[in-house]
This record gives C-alpha cells, sequence and structure tokens, in this order.
C-alpha cells in the first residue's frame, strides 16, 4: 500500500439542511502538489478549513502517514503538521521577517524560562531560506515587502512550525506574473523536500503548469481526479460546472457608434504622460501592460479619484470637467474597482448596494422609498441571475461573481453610458467569468461602452474590438483585428518599438 501524507475519506460538511460538502474521499503524497479546483461555491475553501481544523466535519475520517487522526481545531492541525495559506496576507506589517515567521511558535531559551532564543531562531529561518532558495533578510520589515514576498515569507513560517503538508488557498490570486512564479519556484523547492501541497486555485493555466494531481470539486462534491498528463481543459471545464462552455470569450460583432469619450494628453504627474484614448459607443475597448504601466491610473483619473494636472476629458466631443467620482457619475460614467470592496459596501444588502448611486431614484423627498427599492433591484436579480434571486443576503456573504454582477446592476441602473472595467473577473472561476461575459454584451447592445482594463491577455483578445498597450504611462500601441495577439501585447508592453 502506498504511503500517503493524508486521506480524507467520506467527509461531509453541511449547515443545518445545507450541504458544503458531501462523500468527499481525496489524498495527497509526499513531495506532491494536487490542485483542488471548481466554480466559486464548489466547496474547495471548506474542504480546506476542515482539513487545516479551521471548521469542524460533519462526518469523515482522516488518516495521516496511514493512521487514523482526529482533527478539530486549528492547534491539532498544526502538530500533525498541517499549515494554511489563505488568499489574504495574515502578517504584521510593523514587525520584522523573522518575528513574522516564529510568532506564536518562538524558539525558547529553556522551558522554565520565558526568553525567545533569537539566535536560534535565526539559524532555522536562514536554514529554511537557503533550503528553499528564497533570498530576503531576516530583519526587513514586513511592510516594505511586495505582495509576493510576503505570501513566501507566510510560507517560510509555515514551514518554520514544521509543516509536512501546506494548504495554499487562491495564494496567487492578487499576485503579479513574476510573483506567481516566484511562489512557483517554492513550491518546487517544496516538492524537493518532500512536502506535499494542495493548491487551490481558478487559474487552469497556473494549475496545469505547478500540479501534479487534479481534483474537481462541483456543488461539494468530488467529480474528477486527473493526473495532470491527463487533464484536458474542455473536459474539466464540464466538469466544473455541469456545461459545456465552447466560447469561453462570446464576445457579439455590434456595430461600432460615434466617439463618446477622448482623453486627450492627460497628465497626472505620477504614471500618465500625455496619454491619449478614444473610446465609441457600443465598443469594448482593452486597456493593458505590465504592472506599473498605468493602466489603472486611467481608470481612476476619468473617474475623478485622481486629479489631472494637464489635458482634456471630453464627453460627446464637449470638455468635461471631472474633479470628483460625483461629476464622472453625472457624466453617466461607471467604475467597477479593481478591489470589488471598494465598489461596494459590504454590510448591505443587494438593495442598498444597487440603489447606491441613484438614490433620488427611488426616493420621495429624501425619504427612500423601500418598496420601490425592492422592485427595482428583484427586476436586475432575476435579469442578471444574480444570487438565485435571494436580494436579503448581505453583499459579503455572496459569491465574487454575484458581487460583480451588482456592481454591473448599480451602474445600468445609474443610466451609465461608459463603464470602466478595471479587472472585472480577477479571482471568479469560468462559468462566472462566462456570465459577466455576457452581461458585458447585454451592456453593448443597450448601445454602452465599455473600457475594459485586464492583465489577463486571453480575456483582452477574445473580448476587445481595439486594443491599447500601455507602457510607462503612455499608449505604445494601437492594435485592431489581426495585429491583436498576445505576442505582439507582450512586445509593446515590454517596450518594444
Amino acid at each position: 500500500m502506498e504511503e500517503f501524507t493524508l486521506k480524507v475519506e467520506n467527509l461531509s460538511k453541511s449547515y443545518g439542511t445545507q450541504f458544503a460538502l458531501s462523500d468527499v474521499s481525496i489524498s495527497i503524497k509526499p513531495g506532491e502538489v494536487h490542485a483542488v479546483i471548481g466554480e466559486n461555491g464548489a466547496g474547495k475553501s471548506t474542504l480546506m478549513k476542515i482539513i487545516a481544523g479551521l471548521e469542524r466535519k460533519t462526518s469523515g475520517q482522516f488518516y495521516m502517514y496511514g493512521r487514523q487522526v482526529a482533527i478539530d481545531t486549528p492547534i491539532q492541525a498544526q502538530m500533525l503538521g498541517i499549515g494554511i495559506i489563505l488568499q489574504d496576507i495574515k502578517l504584521v506589517p510593523s514587525l520584522s521577517v523573522q518575528e513574522n515567521i516564529f510568532m506564536g511558535r518562538w524558539i525558547r531559551r529553556n522551558k522554565w524560562l520565558p526568553l525567545i532564543d533569537v539566535k536560534k531562531q535565526s539559524e532555522k529561518a536562514k536554514e529554511l531560506l537557503r533550503q528553499l532558495k528564497f533570498d530576503i533578510r531576516l530583519n526587513e520589515q514586513v511592510s516594505r515587502l511586495g505582495s509576493g514576498q510576503q505570501k513566501m515569507v507566510e510560507i517560510v513560517r509555515a514551514l518554520c512550525w514544521d509543516s509536512r503538508l501546506l494548504i495554499l488557498d487562491e495564494v496567487t490570486a492578487c499576485l503579479t506574473d513574476r510573483e506567481t512564479e516566484n511562489v512557483f519556484n517554492m513550491i518546487r523547492r517544496c516538492k524537493e523536500m518532500g512536502i506535499s501541497v494542495f493548491f487551490i486555485s481558478h487559474k487552469i493555466d497556473e494549475v496545469f503548469k505547478i500540479a501534479d494531481v487534479i481534483s474537481i470539486l462541483r456543488d461539494g462534491r468530488l467529480i474528477h481526479t486527473f493526473d495532470k498528463e491527463n487533464f484536458n481543459v474542455k473536459t474539466a471545464v464540464m466538469d466544473m460546472s455541469g456545461e459545456d462552455f465552447i466560447n469561453r470569450y462570446p464576445k457579439i460583432k455590434q456595430k461600432i457608434g460615434k466617439e463618446i469619450l477622448r482623453l486627450h494628453d492627460i497628465w497626472d504627474g505620477v504614471f500618465l504622460k500625455d496619454f491619449n484614448l478614444s473610446l465609441r459607443e457600443g465598443e469594448i475597448l482593452g486597456l493593458t501592460g505590465m504592472v506599473g504601466s498605468g493602466r489603472s491610473s486611467v481608470a481612476k483619473a476619468i473617474f475623478g479619484i485622481n486629479p489631472i494636472i494637464s489635458g482634456k476629458i471630453l464627453i460627446n466631443n464637449k470638455e468635461a470637467v471631472i474633479k470628483s467620482p460625483a461629476d464622472a457619475i453625472n457624466h453617466k460614467i461607471g467604475y467597477i474597482a479593481e478591489n470589488r470592496f471598494d465598489g461596494l459596501v459590504l454590510n448591505f444588502r443587494m438593495p442598498e448596494n444597487i440603489t447606491l448611486s441613484t438614490l433620488k431614484s427611488v426616493s420621495n423627498h429624501s425619504i427612500i422609498n423601500k418598496h420601490l427599492e425592492k422592485s427595482v433591484t428583484q427586476d436586475y436579480a432575476k435579469r442578471f441571475m444574480i444570487n438565485n434571486g435571494n436580494i436579503s443576503q448581505k453583499v459579503k456573504t455572496m459569491s465574487g461573481g454575484n458581487q460583480q454582477k451588482v456592481m454591473i446592476a448599480k451602474w445600468l441602473l445609474s443610466s451609465s453610458k461608459v463603464f470602466i472595467m478595471d479587472e472585472p473577473t480577477k479571482g471568479l472561476d469560468i462559468a462566472s467569468k462566462v456570465e459577466l461575459y455576457n452581461l458585458m454584451n447585454k451592456v453593448i447592445l443597450k448601445g454602452g461602452s465599455i473600457l475594459l482594463i485586464s492583465s489577463d491577455l486571453n480575456e483582452i483578445i477574445g473580448m476587445s474590438d481595439r486594443v491599447l498597450v500601455v507602457y510607462k504611462g503612455r499608449v505604445a500601441k494601437e492594435l485592431t483585428n489581426k495585429d491583436i495577439s498576445e505576442t505582439n501585447i507582450m512586445y509593446y508592453a515590454s517596450g518594444g518599438t
């Protein structure tokens, strides 16, 4: 019988009458990277939190190295050598790398005196950093590190706690390609050290790149487990969603109308330099570039978040003064921010969020008409299939895809004509992405225009009518028709001329 680091048998988790997991059996070998994928709400994070002791199972058994074990608390999981790294960074920014690594598991000089042996901690951390080939100063303050480095510090912390099984839950969701590759290199070092890794991601290309084994969850059930050699993207998408998404980028052909928005020689004093852009009715204009190129600064300049020092914004060929988001809203501009939490009030329910920018439309003499607000929200919930029509739930408890739909509904209610979408599908599974693309098509069919800002080149290529490549605060190249390709985009985004 093969030795497994962990075997999970017949695991179930219910909340009242609702099952989050049903009879899931999964295993992982030493030195193996086992990816777990599925749509939002498939049960991936619930499964991993139960393995890490953050949630309690309803039924099922755990076996580590062939021995049955109990995992009911995080401490039990840690004592068994299980560490979990979540999407949100859990470090203390004001402390050093070394202080974060050993926080809560300090090495003491002896068992009687509560004195920390800084020298032993430093020696242990340095040896692990050497094995992982991670070059970083232990006395560096964490707040000075980038997101990718902070994520790697979290991995080092888990390993310094003698973890033999790492759970990485959407750890690359907010990282750049370079930062992601650095994390992947560390995962490869973990494999060489015999450490097992559960890797959860929405990004199938990442999964294929790093995983040895891939399991698919749908509606809380284990649907399929492949070895990487037998992995097929089309089959995986069908297993994840129960549907065949033949066209992952369902871009419709729409007649492009007159110019609706123009930026002329915009300078913001920080990123943008003589920036020019033209957007027409019924058009999806893709905007992309490397991190730090200034692509998100374009969105913030148009929406009045970042001040413009010089240059003009023209709407329908007339100069528009936009010094605040309120000015932008008055000019029928909607903004879906890269961080969706910037555009939502998480503790509010769907009605309060959807009507947030247009309170006058549901108010009588400054008093909100709750019946009208509810009626309007139910209409959008049905049209866009938001949250199965349940409008009473707080937005913070909704899936990422439903949160994005709420934001789009908010701007449609405000009669926006220009939609700025900054990384709108970040963190969404394939099925949710396709739903969002179809929603973008509805915006276009209603005569709206979209400025699509994205680092996902397949998304840019698949959904854009034209593409502007940004480099050092300027448009390096405009691409149209057959010239829109990953090779061309990368060439100009890297400074090619």
